[in-house]
Formats: structure tokens, sequence, C-alpha cells
């Protein structure tokens, strides 16, 4: 079973957002894995060139790009 680590930044808006209105976004995330049958395990906040990581598995061979294009529905990544 294939592992993924996705590196997740956000905009300097999002991060207005978010000190504005806080709330989970990895659950932004977790719901376009899922829907491509993945399951994200572990989410952390970190410092630097992204602003998050997080960590997860795929049950069937998926292509990367599907993967980048699921994220970037979420609308939360830069």
């Amino acid at each position: 079973m294939p592992r993924f680590l996705h590196q997740i930044s956000y905009t300097t808006e999002a991060v207005a957002q978010l000190i504005a209105h806080p709330q989970d976004r990895f659950e932004a995330v977790r719901a376009p894995i899922e829907k491509l049958g993945g399951k994200v395990e572990h989410g952390y906040f970190a410092f630097g060139d992204c602003s998050g990581v997080c960590s997860g598995r795929h049950s069937k061979q998926v292509q990367y790009h599907h993967l980048a294009d699921c994220r970037r529905s979420s609308g939360r990544n830069a």
C-alpha cells in the first residue's frame, strides 16, 4: 500500500481567515483524498516552505497528478 506525504501551503489571505475563523483545515484535505480511495493518517503544522504536512495511504495505485488536483480542489492551499 503506497504512502504519501502531502505538503500544504496557505496563502496570506488563507492565514488571515484561519486567524479570524479557526477551523481544522486538515479536514478540507481529507475528503478529496478519501474520494480517491486514500486515508489521511496524520497531520502536522510546519514552519518554513510549507504550512503543514499530512501523511496517508492509498489502497490502489493512484497517479500523483490526481492527488495534486484533489488538494487544489479544496481551495485552501496555494
